[in-house]
């Protein structure tokens, strides 16, 4: 049964602007009621309780003792907060508000849904990484994630400073990386509880969106995201995992020594073999000898054409490539 989540507002027009926002995140855990005014609340909790309800200051006046009672979590839209835990400003976009909802719903409810418990026996961290630029390592990355999630829950996170996936992706997100970092550290109990309402999924492979700017990314250190992947190694309820690197996130040779199989795409022209050459002698005189040995290195042939767009990656060439790529090294599909 679906819980009902209550948006109560004098004004119209300030209501309407969460319909999108929750229906688009929440649809399958709540049902969204949208009021104008306090009478309608009042005739939905006399016979019924609401899990969460979103209400002006100036209409929860107005709200019984007894009515009350039959709403779990209760937030208020303030002018000009006092510092009470469930007040929080009307003044901001409506998924900054609802963003501060959830994190607070998340830190007072108790049991999570039961699909939050179940975890994958088998997660495969499959690292994506290349010194060599302008080499199609997003288009494979994703298109590898595409092909995965078709039979595996898959996961896909960019890592890198001016990604351009927002524009990609037509992304307007609620969350992105910097709120998956964030939310781990406030309460790590209830972090797989908030994933599942941070990602948004394109054909079948989930993805959260991409730090908004390199000074983000780096502001993570390389300690903070090995604790993060050991800790969903050993709670997530994804099958495979796809990380999408750059040097610009810190701690990149670690989370390359963390990941099952490591794909470098190369090239054969001068500079591309001199900057593969390069890496392989830092990664073995730093003692990530490792790294290299489970590095696959992948020399992509000439397409003759890329997808537009990247809901038709699973078609193609670059995808008949990726097929064919499984198939060798992962035995998937065959």
């Amino acid at each position: 049964m679906q819980k009902r989540f209550v948006i109560c507002d004098s004004d119209s027009h300030y209501a309407e602007r969460f319909i999108n926002v929750v229906q688009e995140r929440l649809e399958q855990e709540f049902s969204l009621y949208v009021y104008e005014n306090i009478q309608q609340l009042k005739e939905l909790l006399a016979g019924k309780t609401a899990e969460i309800v979103l209400i002006s200051q100036f209409l929860y006046e107005h709200l019984k003792k007894e009515e009350l009672s039959r709403i779990n979590h209760l937030f208020l839209l303030c002018e000009e907060p006092s510092g009470k835990n469930n007040e929080i400003c009307r003044y901001q976009a409506a998924d900054a508000i609802l963003r501060q909802v959830f994190q607070m719903y998340a830190e007072h409810t108790e049991q999570l849904p039961a699909n939050q418990t179940a975890t994958s026996q088998n997660i495969h961290f499959i690292g994506i990484y290349t010194p060599i630029g302008r080499c199609l390592q997003t288009t494979f990355a994703v298109t590898l994630g595409q092909l995965l999630a078709k039979n595996h829950r898959t996961l896909y996170l960019n890592f890198e400073g001016f990604s351009g996936l927002r524009r990609v992706f037509q992304d307007t997100p609620d969350y992105n990386m910097m709120d998956f970092v964030y939310f781990y550290d406030c309460a790590r109990e209830k972090f797989l509880y908030r994933l599942e309402h941070m990602v948004q999924t394109m054909n079948g492979l989930d993805f959260i969106s991409p730090f908004e700017s390199y000074m983000e990314l780096a502001s993570i250190t390389g300690a903070k995201w090995k604790e993060i992947f050991h800790y969903l190694e050993e709670k997530s309820p994804y099958e495979y995992i796809i990380l999408d690197l750059s040097e610009q996130m810190n701690g990149l040779l670690d989370i390359l020594r963390l990941c099952e199989k490591v794909y470098t795409i190369t090239k054969d022209d001068g500079f591309a073999l001199a900057k593969m050459e390069q890496y392989e002698q830092m990664l073995r005189g730093m003692d990530y000898e490792d790294v290299w040995e489970k590095t696959i290195q992948r020399k992509l042939p000439i397409f003759r054409q890329i997808p537009a767009h990247i809901e038709q990656f699973t078609y193609g060439d670059v995808a008949d490539y990726t097929r064919n790529l499984l198939r060798e090294d992962w035995g998937y599909g065959s």
